[in-house]
């Protein structure tokens, strides 16, 4: 499933060992994430939802987030 970014917003980014970077990842209107769905999540969090782009950015979000901030994209 993919979502695309309805409203901007902006996150903590986090490393692969999650770790903060001390970084701020600003997701733009348009954006378009896919939902990676093997349950494997950096932050820990279980009821959390991870996005990936294209460009190599993902995401680790509640649904709550992803309801408020994103849209479904048919297809």
């Amino acid at each position: 499933m993919k979502y695309k970014c309805i409203e901007g917003f902006s996150v903590e980014m986090f490393d692969d060992d999650g770790f903060t970077t001390d970084d701020v990842l600003d997701v733009e209107p348009g954006d378009v994430y896919e939902v990676e769905t093997s349950g494997f999540r950096v932050l820990g969090v279980k009821n959390s939802i991870r996005l990936e782009c294209e460009n190599g950015n993902w995401l680790e979000l509640p649904q709550e987030t992803v309801d408020r901030y994103f849209g479904k994209v048919d297809g």
